[in-house]
């Protein structure tokens, strides 16, 4: 699957960063499991995200965004 990578000076759209932050969270739950911590209420730390988003955001910060050949974002 052929790819490409953006270096993005404006803020990229929650609908394209939300879906990304789900899969990571789920990923990180088994992981999070084997040394007995708690299981993440995804919901809240997507909004923990979004509440420092400022930080590291642009127009503030620099992001990178993976997108497939339909320009869907997938990293």
């Amino acid at each position: 699957m052929p790819i490409s990578l953006h270096s993005s000076t404006e803020r990229p759209a929650r609908a394209d960063i939300d879906p990304l932050l789900t899969a990571n969270y789920e990923e990180l739950q088994p992981r999070l499991a084997e040394i007995d911590n708690p299981s993440l209420d995804i919901p809240i730390w997507i909004a923990g995200f979004w509440s420092h988003a400022d930080k590291y955001l642009p127009p503030d910060g620099r992001t990178w965004i993976v997108r497939d050949e339909a320009g869907r974002a997938v990293g």
